[in-house]
């Protein structure tokens, strides 16, 4: 067991999710390896899910895993129960929500959104257990970056497919002022979204707007960093996770080649990945192949993520030929 934490762990289980024998098993190796409670969220409707789900575990073993079920209704919404279970602890909690209602808004980092398949995926699983082991993305950046700590963990099994994730020039366009309008651009991050939906890819930033990013996360997501609040916008819309970030190390042609492949040195797991950025100042040497490059026809601009750099993207990241 790799929990890096002494946590009390709970599983917000949406009891409305599909369940078969490989998904009910896939379930328990996540609550075993964690060693997490399940909560079941429950509503009348849920009955034949529940079970369904006792039925591929066994009621026994169902009986075993499943610690309790919260109720809600139409007068008692899903988050109002859950966001009541946890004001009503006093030791300390680590938790994800695997849900068919996407509530990443009200439990940011905290929430596996299962809404597109209704099961219970590998990939969902993988990131519940990133979630329950070491806490929420910005978590462990604290950790690293602001705590002085290093990360100590192997992160395997938790990565398997990587999008080192550019802002400025590839979800916009490098071209100054910019309108309201032009700060995040929708269409490019909708052939992001497909990037990610073609292949389950994970999504890493190496954009110096994580720096940003970290500290909107640190105020609370309050609102205050418009052009962040505008970027949360779109990846609500396009229900994208950042799963994390290079480390902050230097500036200059070797830098974020090196935090790349600092940020890949200790994980294993990792197949493919894909670089979208719009620079080629950068010394990608042996990286070069597996760079989409959205720079515009004037150096040092970027024309945003187009369509036919998506589908390059997805054929390098499920390593197929031209």
């Amino acid at each position: 067991m790799r929990n890096s934490r002494d946590d009390k762990k709970v599983i917000f289980l949406d009891a409305g999710a599909r369940w078969d024998a490989d998904t009910a098993k896939r379930l328990s190796k996540l609550a075993s390896h964690c060693d997490a409670d399940i909560l079941l969220l429950s509503g009348e409707q849920h009955s034949p899910s529940v079970e369904s789900l006792k039925a591929a575990l066994g009621a026994d073993k169902f009986d075993r895993n499943i610690s309790d079920t919260l109720f809600y209704s139409e007068d008692t919404p899903i988050s109002g129960i859950i966001h009541s279970y946890l004001d009503q602890r006093a030791d300390k909690i680590s938790y994800v929500i695997i849900s068919l209602t996407d509530m990443e808004k009200e439990f940011r980092g905290y929430t596996v959104y299962i809404g597109k398949h209704e099961l219970l995926t590998d990939s969902a699983a993988r990131t519940a257990a990133r979630i329950l082991d070491f806490g929420p993305f910005w978590g462990d950046y604290y950790r690293e970056h602001i705590q002085q700590r290093r990360e100590t963990d192997l992160i395997e099994d938790y990565f398997e497919k990587v999008i080192f994730l550019d802002i400025d020039g590839v979800l916009n366009l490098v071209e100054y002022p910019r309108t309201s309008d032009e700060i995040i651009v929708d269409k490019f991050v909708c052939n992001l979204a497909l990037i990610i939906k073609e292949t389950d890819a994970e999504v890493v930033l190496t954009s110096s707007w994580r720096y940003g990013f970290a500290s909107y996360a640190r105020s609370g997501f309050d609102g205050s960093d418009k052009d962040i609040d505008t970027l949360y916008y779109y990846l609500d819309k396009y229900k994208i996770r950042i799963a994390g970030s290079t480390p902050l190390y230097f500036n200059g042609a070797e830098g974020r080649p090196f935090e790349i492949r600092s940020w890949l040195c200790p994980r294993p797991s990792v197949k493919q990945f894909v670089i979208l950025d719009d620079e080629t100042f950068w010394s990608w040497n042996w990286l070069e192949p597996h760079l989409v490059c959205t720079e515009g026809a004037e150096k040092g601009t970027g024309r945003g993520l187009s369509e036919e750099d998506a589908y390059k993207a997805i054929r390098l990241l499920n390593n197929q030929s031209e």
